[in-house]
């Protein structure tokens, strides 16, 4: 069994999952953790028993190191992750795969002689993956439409303006369609296919005296093969409800709940799965869902093999692509058409 030498880089929250997981896999060593906080640095490399720096560019000169994961602010997904291809190294970076459109460009090209891996983690989910297999079995007929709901919440502080990055074009690159409802969208991408044009608009109802992004949007999006969906997605809801995922087939309705997934049909509404009770890793929260673990084990996996792994760099552009699109088509008030 192949040992891989990994370093991480950005010690934040999410670092928790993706540390959690690895510290399980006895196929991966960690060799070092990269943060310019020093404290959350001194924390990450007292517990794994790694080092530790403050620039991520000497934790990729390090030849030892096979693997970099990039858990930071969405602005450094691309530069760290790019300078880390090209050194020779494999990523497995957070969403989304960058926030500007030519720099996930960039990185969908450097990859072709490397490996690139996107966390859309919600595709490994049990229900997930139930609900594309119904989708290609044909068995209640092809997609009529389709629709995704996120209504969750976000306060301005400490969430936003104690962050130092989120709220802002320049570094969090969008609010809450590149941030919190991504993963849904993804689903959605993931289940229609390619995209023909999208017509929508972004708005900051909640935290217009905070933030620069849009806290709350809405959308359609035609598919090449004429399949539409619509998406509406809000950081100024009360809570975090689970995301609501409805595929209508001619035969049969699919709906996701959260990591629920129920089938109406002939007027009666059944539970087709409901999701496990899975440990996500140190600090993990919920609305995350369960699918790190099994993401990160398959990209190693492929890593491996030498195998091609199937959420890459295109995947991660793709869902940048439309969320960025909403956002011309909101400035501009027309539909985008790819």
């Amino acid at each position: 069994m192949k040992i891989w030498n990994v370093g991480l880089v950005g010690c934040g929250a999410i670092s928790n999952v993706h540390l959690g997981v690895l510290s399980q896999m006895p196929n991966v060593k960690l060799v070092a953790v990269c943060d310019i906080d020093e404290a959350k640095l001194k924390a990450a490399t007292e517990k794994y028993g790694c080092k530790g720096f403050t620039d991520y560019h000497d934790l990729i000169a390090m030849d030892e190191i096979e693997v970099v994961h990039v858990t930071t602010p969405h602005y450094l997904h691309a530069p760290i992750a790019i300078e880390a291809m090209k050194a020779g190294k494999k990523v497995i970076t957070e969403k989304p795969v960058a926030s500007e459109i030519a720099d996930a460009a960039e990185m969908v090209e450097v990859a072709k002689t490397s490996q690139l891996a996107v966390c859309f983690q919600n595709r490994y989910n049990k229900s997930s993956q139930m609900m594309r297999q119904i989708v290609d079995s044909k068995e209640y007929g092809d997609i009529i439409g389709m629709r995704g709901i996120v209504t969750w919440h976000r306060d301005a502080y400490p969430y936003y303006t104690g962050s130092g990055w989120r709220g802002t074009w320049e570094k969090e690159g969008g609010g809450v369609l590149i941030n919190q409802s991504i993963h849904t969208l993804d689903l959605l991408l993931w289940l229609g296919g390619d995209v023909k044009s999208v017509k929508g608009a972004v708005s900051t109802d909640k935290l217009f005296n905070d933030i620069e992004v849009e806290d709350s949007a809405h959308f359609l999006v035609k598919f090449n093969n004429g399949i539409t969906a619509t998406f509406y997605a809000t950081n100024a809801y009360a809570i975090d409800a689970p995301i609501f995922v409805e595929v209508v087939l001619e035969k049969a309705t699919l709906r996701l709940r959260g990591d629920s997934l129920f089938i109406l049909k002939d007027g009666e509404e059944t539970m087709l799965c409901e999701p496990p009770k899975i440990e996500i890793g140190v600090n993990g929260k919920g609305y995350w869902g369960a699918g790190h673990p099994a993401l990160i084990e398959d990209a190693y996996k492929h890593f491996e093999s030498g195998e091609h792994f199937w959420i890459d760099g295109q995947v991660g552009y793709n869902a940048l692509k439309v969320l960025k699109s909403v956002y011309q088509s909101s400035k501009e008030n027309k539909e985008i058409v790819f």
